[in-house]
């Protein structure tokens, strides 16, 4: 019996290793590691959010042209705030910073076009707007070395390539609500900024602008296919993520991630992570939607090392990040905000 008992033992142990080693063979394994902690009801159809200064989740809607703000402590919506631009406001963008919050949103003709831009100045203790800035249609903002960044697609028709109009890379002034620069970016879809650089992504590639000299002094590329890439910063470099094809360039597209050197504005590493439409950066952790799941990838390995899925979810689509919670949204029809927990 000890020898059958032993046998087994042995036996037990070696499948033990046999696992380790295919296990390390394969990569890193995704593991469960975020929960979801509030499911909370809010209405409208949202596009983007950002966290202000005392934790608040402010989400635009982009039917009844408002800001929600979710209050962090009750997980319940605590105010919306009305938005004003003649023709009725859609808010597709939002960033925080400078004291205030800063909503791109783009006007409607009689049609329910987009037909002009404005940056729109919120302050968030009253939720009063206190400016309207012009700017191009669908602008993306980030908010940076003493300045707010927006991108603005100026196109004359429903049907221009945006490719091949005049789109800015604006710099505003907070002190003043002006743009005091304007630079030439090629259809930028996103912005990210801190005191050092200014990021914008575009398809096939990213640009880097010293918000010193208001000049572009890099630009790193993308796969040739890449076409609407999302832009973060954070973790000690700057990441992209973007849908693109299998290496050897054939198949569907899938979901990555880019991570750029900002110390030599090259790509050094390339995550594969399923899906790629949102995208948030914590202190080691960089979080990425992929349609029906919230994936986290450590910034310390490059790998994915948990996801959360969201049954039902009908499309998870936006994140943005705090210490130790994340916020996930859908921009498909549906009314919910995730928090999660890690």
């Amino acid at each position: 019996m000890k020898r059958r008992l032993a046998g087994v033992a042995i036996l037990g142990v070696a499948v033990w290793l046999l696992v380790q080693v295919m296990g390390s063979a394969l990569g890193p394994q995704v593991t469960a590691g975020p929960q979801v902690t509030a499911t909370i009801h809010v209405g409208g159809l949202f596009f983007d959010a950002a966290i202000d200064q005392t934790g608040n989740l402010w989400v635009t809607d982009r039917i009844g042209g408002t800001l929600s703000r979710i209050d962090p402590v009750t997980d319940s919506v605590a105010d919306v705030v009305p938005l004003s631009v003649e023709g009725g406001a859609d808010p597709v963008s939002i960033a925080v910073g400078e004291g205030s919050l800063w909503v791109g949103a783009n006007a409607r003709d009689a049609t329910g076009q987009s037909a002009s831009g404005w940056l729109l100045r919120i302050d968030p203790g009253s939720g009063k707007q206190v400016a309207a800035i012009p700017i191009g249609v669908a602008p993306s903002v980030a908010v940076g070395a003493g300045a707010v960044w927006v991108t603005s697609l100026w196109v004359t028709s429903l049907g221009d390539d945006p490719r091949t109009g005049k789109n800015t890379l604006a710099r505003i002034d907070p002190s003043s609500n002006r743009v005091v620069a304007s630079i030439p970016v090629v259809c930028p879809c996103s912005v990210a900024a801190d005191e050092s650089a200014v990021w914008a992504a575009g398809p096939g590639s990213v640009m880097r602008i010293d918000p010193a000299t208001n000049r572009k002094v890099a630009e790193v590329d993308l796969p040739p296919e890449v076409n609407m890439p999302e832009v973060a910063m954070g973790a000690g470099a700057v990441w992209v993520a973007y849908y693109g094809l299998p290496l050897g360039g054939f198949g569907r597209l899938m979901g990555r991630l880019a991570r750029i050197d900002p110390a030599t504005n090259t790509i050094v590493a390339d995550i594969p992570t399923g899906g790629a439409i949102g995208l948030a950066v914590g202190a080691d952790s960089v979080w990425i939607t992929t349609g029906q799941s919230l994936a986290r990838v450590d910034a310390r390995t490059n790998a994915v090392v948990s996801e959360v899925t969201l049954s039902n979810a009908g499309g998870v689509d936006g994140v943005a990040v705090s210490e130790h919670t994340v916020w996930v949204w859908s921009t498909t029809g549906r009314d919910t905000v995730w928090r999660i927990a890690y």
